[in-house]
């Protein structure tokens, strides 16, 4: 729901700005689940098919999971593992591909400018 996005969104911000150990990993994945709900259920074509809708999620997760760990296989894995209850053929390739534009795109961000 939006209130838990907002909530955890606000929550992670200062966890991790203030040094807390509590682990990023975590809510970047429930983060980007919650979000891409979402964003699935404002489409009504989409809104409707649940089955979708959960494609969606586990391709968000896998992509959460490339993110923080910058493991791209590793977001696919987690996602075939954790996220989803059914996983076609099909779902591996679309989480492989969010999980890999997500990695890309945080190495092209580069966050803490170390060239690494």
């Amino acid at each position: 729901s939006a209130s838990t996005l907002v909530i955890k969104t606000v929550g992670l911000a200062m966890s991790v700005s203030s040094g807390l150990n509590a682990g990023k990993e975590g809510p970047f994945v429930h983060l980007a689940a919650c979000l891409a709900s979402i964003l699935a259920r404002m489409v009504p074509s989409i809104a409707l098919d649940h089955v979708q809708v959960c494609e969606i999620v586990a391709c968000a997760s896998a992509a959460g999971v490339a993110v923080a760990f910058a493991a791209p296989i590793g977001g696919v894995l987690f996602a075939f593992e954790e996220a989803s209850s059914y996983f076609p053929k099909h779902l591996v390739w679309r989480c492989f591909f969010c999980a890999t534009l997500a990695a890309l795109f945080l190495k092209t961000l580069n966050p803490f400018f170390n060239g690494k």
